[in-house]
């Protein structure tokens, strides 16, 4: 049972934000919209514990002006949400084409507060106001290319069983993970210690951070469905967490990374 859970870890299935010892949130970075309100959006950069918000709207002469929170601070779970709230600013400063930068021309005003909460890697709330202007948007990660995980990768599942007939508890796992990726359809080709697993899914971008779900077989005749997002790729390896379900009761939940091999 536990070489299925393994396999499916390969699957870079992902479940809901966990809190990590050096990490107090899932990473919320990326770019934030309204898909229906092209034109507007938010950039969204977080450092541990802080996310620093900038927001390019429209002014009340339609004409573009950004606001920025350079310090919107964790505050915690508040009604299961993930929360981080601090000042919104209006900055002024030399002109771009000034032969040269004086940074005592730089000025700011606090015209709010933000407020970013989500319960969600894929969706949040923006909450808002400027000069007595209260805004409050639903956004999601933009969207405007497609991830690619093709590849091979040495990794580890870690993570635990709950609810299974035998086996519940803590779980860790070296394998080799291939990777093929069709535009949104992924197979993942797991190499363990004395069995193999294959998982088919369909993947959703959603920014940075993309979402799946599927099923997979192992040769020790396991099958399972599982479910992911903030799913995450680069030069160097994926990082995910994941939840895996076989029968009624039996669950996985976790983390797995992988090295990339090529």
């Amino acid at each position: 049972m536990r070489k299925f859970f393994a396999a499916l870890a390969a699957s870079f299935a992902l479940a809901a934000p966990a809190t990590h010892a050096n990490t107090v949130t899932t990473d919320f970075t990326d770019l934030w919209w309204v898909a229906s309100e092209s034109g507007w959006g938010a950039n969204v950069i977080q450092q541990q514990d802080i996310l620093f918000v900038t927001l390019f709207v429209y002014g009340p002469n339609n004409a573009p002006i950004w606001y920025v929170g350079s310090a919107i601070q964790y505050q915690g779970l508040q009604s299961g949400q993930f929360t981080f709230t601090g000042p919104l600013y209006q900055t002024s400063g030399p002109y771009f084409g000034a032969g040269s930068f004086n940074p005592a021309n730089v000025t700011n005003r606090q015209v709010g507060a933000l407020t970013f909460r989500t319960a969600s890697s894929s969706t949040a709330t923006i909450t808002y106001t400027v000069d007595g202007v209260s805004v409050i948007k639903n956004v999601e990660r933009q969207t405007f290319r497609l991830q690619d995980f093709a590849g091979s990768y040495r990794g580890a599942t870690v993570g635990s069983y709950a609810g299974c007939a035998s086996g519940n508890g803590p779980y860790e796992s070296p394998a080799i993970f291939t990777v093929t990726q069709n535009q949104r359809s992924i197979q993942v080709h797991e190499a363990g210690s004395g069995y193999t697993c294959t998982y088919l899914g369909a993947y959703e971008p959603s920014g940075n951070a993309g979402n799946a779900s599927g099923s997979g077989s192992c040769s020790d005749g396991f099958a399972q469905n599982w479910t992911a997002s903030e799913m995450k790729v680069g030069l160097d390896g994926f990082t995910a967490a994941f939840t895996a379900r076989i029968g009624s009761s039996c669950v996985f939940t976790g983390r797995i990374g992988g090295v990339r091999r090529n």
